[in-house]
């Protein structure tokens, strides 16, 4: 699947070059958050924190590719519309396309 997707395959091979310390991570919460958490001994583990993360990643990372191929198909979609309209570029309408490049790079952010 890899090789269709260039998309897929850059977030790839960005996280297989992630380095992780299985051993400690710091946390993000609030003062008060991370003591209840101790108390109540619902401190994650580093390999949970690392599930959690690499599974976050594949979540954006199948976002972007979504994104781009909808903005893709649309760009298509609206060239041909120009396209049966005798070249007529007024007919080509970016709000869509626009809209789905903007929540693209906002997943990629």
């Amino acid at each position: 699947r890899e090789n269709a997707s260039e998309v897929r395959r850059a977030f790839n091979i960005y996280t297989t070059n992630l380095n992780f310390n299985p051993e400690k991570y710091v946390y993000s919460g609030s003062a008060e958050e991370k003591k209840r958490m101790i108390r109540e001994d619902k401190m994650p583990t580093a390999v949970d924190v690392i599930r959690s993360d690499l599974d976050a990643r594949d979540l954006y990372r199948n976002m972007v590719q979504t994104k781009l191929e909808d903005a893709k198909a649309e760009f298509l979609f609206q060239a041909k519309q120009v396209e049966e309209n005798n070249g007529d570029v007024d007919r080509f309408e970016v709000s869509e396309l626009l809209s789905l490049l903007r929540d693209a790079a906002t997943a990629a952010d």
